[in-house]
């Protein structure tokens, strides 16, 4: 995404059509980009973004944290229900553990589940009729399923080492991955626009300058190292059941009762947010 460019004269405020989203096919092309209307190049989209565009290594020098796990997700039709199964059933195990969640009511579920690494997709595809027969409930043969879409990945987690680059922002996936074990990935991506559009708001009134996108960086990327990596390697930890001495806290949390320490549990996901707003130039 490329932010707006402000127009002199314009008290600060962001001019109308003047934010432009782009998308990059190449990844080792995101740049750096800075104001010269003398450039006048275009990006791959063929746009002209009135910019001097150079190559940046910095943004494209991930992060990565390899879990040392190799995942499989597929989408399958399959009974749950006459198991008495739930939507979104998260089963703990050393080696097989994985998540069944119905995606649409006609009871296609998403499942997704460890893998050793290393092996082509057709091996993984292969060795598919064999796990499922082991981990799902009923033990099925192939016939008893239908499976409608099948797509091994590594699993990591991913973070940028920054969000703003001059005029280049980043959020969502284009910033930072996770694994799947709790849905922080979607989360934490729907927050980064949430408060990006409230930098974007106070830039459009004239009541915050650029530099509110450099603490968009700045917070964004702490909350994705305090909240969103922490609590989905936990997620991972319980899963596959790493804990060295079992998964109490998970058995812990289960029984709390108590009204208010079922409020500060269920409050505690809001710490994912950042109100962006106290750093208008009016806040109080």
């Amino acid at each position: 995404m490329v932010t707006p460019k402000k127009e002199e004269g314009g008290g600060g405020g962001m001019v109308m059509n003047t934010v432009s989203w782009r998308c990059w096919r190449d990844l080792g092309k995101v740049v750096e980009v800075w104001d010269a209307r003398e450039a006048g190049l275009e990006d791959v989209e063929g746009v002209d973004l009135r910019t001097r565009v150079l190559p940046l290594r910095g943004l494209c020098e991930i992060m990565v944290k390899d879990l040392a796990k190799f995942e499989e997700e597929g989408l399958t039709y399959y009974d749950f229900d006459k198991f008495g199964w739930h939507d979104a059933n998260f089963v703990m195990h050393p080696e097989h553990f994985y998540i069944a969640a119905k995606i649409t009511p006609d009871g296609l579920y998403r499942i997704t589940y460890g893998e050793k690494p290393g092996l082509s997709d057709e091996e993984y595809l292969a060795r598919l009729p064999g796990i499922f027969k082991q981990i799902l409930p009923g033990a099925p043969s192939p016939g008893e399923y239908r499976v409608v879409d099948f797509s091994p990945y590594r699993m990591h987690n991913r973070c940028a080492p920054r969000f703003r680059v001059g005029r280049v922002l980043l959020a969502a996936d284009a910033a930072h991955l996770c694994n799947p074990w709790g849905g922080l990935g979607i989360t934490g991506g729907l927050v980064d626009v949430g408060g990006l559009c409230e930098c974007f708001a106070g830039m459009w009134d004239g009541r915050a300058d650029e530099s509110i996108l450099d603490v968009y960086s700045e917070k964004r990327m702490e909350k994705w190292r305090t909240c969103v990596d922490a609590v989905s390697r936990a997620n991972l930890g319980r899963m596959a059941m790493m804990e060295k001495d079992g998964d109490q806290g998970t058995q812990a949390e289960s029984k709390v009762s108590d009204g208010a320490a079922v409020r500060a549990k269920l409050l505690a996901g809001m710490e994912m947010r950042y109100d962006f707003t106290q750093h208008y130039r009016d806040a109080k």
